[in-house]
């Protein structure tokens, strides 16, 4: 046994001092606090950070982890990151937080585009007493043009989206308001401290006095996305990026490969990687972010179950046109690799020998490694930086031209599989409901045009209206003759509740593993009786080769920063790996050695940077949110969603104490407030995301 070389490092004395004044016990969200009781009741205290009561009308309908979650926000003072899994019902608990500090309203809620109406009618739903929350006292800004209306003035509860915030009128609005109280749903948001959102909220969320950050995925792929979120609630305690990025995402710089350089002159510059995440969990844990699992609080959920599929691609001169995009890219990537290896050695040398010489031994090194790239134009020598950029551009192009076809590629053996569920052909003999993802629309529009014409069905993506998005679901959810629901994976993940379905299919990959742990969960949430069984239908020779390792990179990352889990993946030991057939490609013994069960992702995370794909989620032409904000209502309200009105104070809503209570609403029946959307089958106005949709 070789002997292992063990560096100890000193913990931060800014750290050991927040551990020490934390309480760390694994329960200790449970702990009251003194300015409210178990009731949800104000102690009556005098002092400035005093409470109001909780109405009864939300706190009656609070399972109790969710009352748990209030206490636990109300005695972080009202600044706190509300990180609990997609389906534990965030919105109610937040709504709840805030009602506590009803003597400092107004409100502010800022959420994706979508999602701003079902936070209207939430909010009209869970305080129905009019007294409390006039019917026009909740403002939707929708333009520019409604933040400059004297309903503003009026309003206590004002939605905007992350889209707006930054724009003129509104950011002075804003300021001019100044809300003491501020949500900020999926506030991941703002995990770029440089883009206009962030630029324009952090001066708002810092000056107020409460601010419940919101999100089941605060950061998508690195530490460094959580920053911003705990600068925003605490800008003392997290003040500087760059200690945050020493400490927690391993003191490197990553190059901004192929960007302009900065107004200083020097190349633009992130960091990337992670270090002590054991560390920060601890620390955001102690201090500002409660995080729950539905396996550790909704025990009588069933369980939910991951399968990976391989599917055939049956064109065959398409099949061997991929495969050899495929080899093309990581030729390329290959030889972008070989050259920031080779750069990073003569940097080494800068101090041993003259410029000129280095640079001689750079390019006559470039001409043998890089045949593809000439190292002469016209009659002047190109700079390696200058050959860097363009094998950047062309990399990044051969990745997202091999993202565009993979999924039609598939397309036959997509409907073949789909086709089997909806006949109960398959080895389960399915007979229920299912969510078939996707995200191009290529994609969804075969699959619409074709297996699905006489069927029943929905479809949400980015194109679909926020006002029929609502009724989609209500249909789908309460419609028998209704199977499946077409959905865009971007478009889908937030704000839905489709429990109606036990069956998710994913027919296309993503860059972000946030974006499909987030569609997993429409269907895995309170309200779901049965086992969701999610399929990943993926093929070799394709992206889904690039770009399933480095999903499962990312989940390892990620559920060690805000589950402390070292092994938390979107496949592990005890879930099954089913094959189908691949009988229209041929292949050696030594290929499908080579491809069997993906590969380990070693050699692709040494082809394809994480941050790579961040780019790419936010490059991707068909990952633009095309639903815009209009002025559609003049600043009116907008009427509640169908099945919907007001409950008098008095209302009999049942204490959720079952986590799969139902209550009953016109006839309809909907989950309790215990889901994320709080009930969001009777309220949300669905999805889609200011940046991306195919459209987190």
């Amino acid at each position: 046994m070789q002997n292992e070389r063990i560096v100890c490092e000193r913990i931060p004395q800014r750290v050991l001092a927040s551990l020490a004044t934390a309480q760390l016990d694994d329960e200790d969200f449970r702990a009251g606090n003194a300015r409210m009781d178990d009731d949800g009741y104000a102690r009556g205290d005098d002092d400035e950070d005093s409470v109001s009561d909780v109405p009864r009308s939300i706190w009656n309908a609070l399972a109790p982890f969710q009352k748990c979650g209030v206490s636990w926000i109300v005695r972080n003072n009202g600044r706190a990151l509300l990180a609990d899994e997609p389906g534990l019902g965030k919105t109610i608990q937040a709504i709840g937080a805030a009602c506590a500090y009803y003597h400092e309203w107004p409100v502010l809620v800022v959420s994706p585009s979508s999602a701003r109406f079902h936070w209207e009618a939430e909010f009209l739903q869970w305080l129905p007493d009019e007294e409390y929350l006039p019917r026009d006292g909740v403002l939707v800004i929708t333009s520019e043009r409604v933040a400059t209306t004297t309903a503003v003035d009026r309003a206590k509860v004002l939605i905007t989206s992350y889209d707006l915030v930054h724009r003129e009128a509104v950011k002075k609005t804003l300021t001019r308001v100044a809300p003491n109280v501020i949500i900020c749903d999926e506030c991941h948001y703002l995990k770029n401290g440089k883009a206009q959102r962030t630029k324009a909220l952090l001066p708002i969320i810092k000056a107020s006095r409460r601010a419940i950050l919101l999100s089941g995925t605060p950061a998508l792929s690195r530490p460094i996305e959580v920053f911003w979120q705990l600068h925003a609630l605490d800008d003392k305690q997290w003040a500087d990026p760059a200690e945050f990025n020493k400490r927690y995402c391993s003191g490197r710089k990553k190059r901004d490969e192929g960007k302009d350089d900065g107004d200083d002159g020097e190349k633009k510059k992130e960091y990337s990687a992670a270090s002590n995440l054991e560390e920060l969990h601890t620390l955001l844990c102690a201090t500002l972010m409660l995080r729950r699992n539905k396996a550790s609080i909704l025990t009588q959920l069933p369980p939910k179950r991951r399968v990976q599929r391989k599917v055939p691609i049956d064109d065959i001169s398409l099949a061997l046109d991929l495969r050899s995009e495929l080899e093309e890219f990581r030729a390329r990537a290959s030889e972008l690799a070989e050259l920031s290896n080779s750069q990073r050695m003569a940097r080494r040398k800068r101090k041993k020998g003259s410029e000129n010489d280095l640079d001689q031994d750079i390019r006559a090194t470039l001409s043998g490694i890089l045949p593809t790239y000439p190292i002469v134009d016209g009659e002047e020598l190109r700079t390696p930086e200058t050959i860097r950029k363009e094998m950047v551009a062309k990399k990044k192009a051969l990745l997202m031209e091999l993202f565009r076809r993979s999924g039609p590629a598939k397309l036959p053996a997509i409907e073949r599989r789909v086709l089997d569920l909806l006949q109960g052909d398959d080895e389960d003999k399915f007979s229920g409901k299912m969510l078939v993802f996707a995200h191009h629309r290529k994609v969804l529009d075969t699959l619409a045009d074709g297996i699905l014409q006489h069927v029943k069905y929905i479809r949400i993506d980015g194109t679909t209206p926020a006002k029929d998005r609502q009724s989609r679901v209500v249909r789908f959810q309460n419609d028998a003759e209704v199977r499946v629901a077409l959905l865009g994976i971007t478009a889908a993940g937030i704000a839905l509740t489709l429990t109606a379905a036990s069956r998710v299919i994913f027919t296309e990959l993503y860059w972000t593993p946030a974006a499909l742990l987030q569609a997993e969960d429409r269907a895995h949430r309170i309200g779901q009786t049965s086992e969701v069984i999610v399929e990943y239908l993926l093929a070799d020779d394709c992206v889904d080769e690039i770009l399933w390792p480095l999903i499962q990179h990312k989940m390892l990352m990620l559920g060690e920063l805000f589950e402390n889990k070292k092994d938390q993946r979107l496949h592990s030991s005890n879930e099954r790996t089913q094959n189908v057939n691949l009988t229209t490609k041929r292949k050696s013994s030594d290929e499908d050695n080579e491809s069997n069960d993906y590969r380990s992702g070693a050699s692709e995370q040494a082809l394809v940077q994480l941050d790579e794909l961040e780019e790419l989620h936010h490059e991707d032409p068909e990952a633009i949110d095309l639903e815009h904000d209009h002025d559609e209502n003049n600043g009116h309200v907008t009427p509640p969603p169908p099945n919907v009105t007001r409950r008098s104070p008095d209302a009999d809503i049942t204490n959720s104490h079952n986590s799969s209570a139902i209550l009953e609403f016109d006839s309809c029946l909907l989950p309790t407030a215990a889901d994320d959307d709080s009930a969001a089958v009777i309220v949300a106005n669905l999805l889609g995301d200011d940046n991306f949709l195919g459209a987190f």
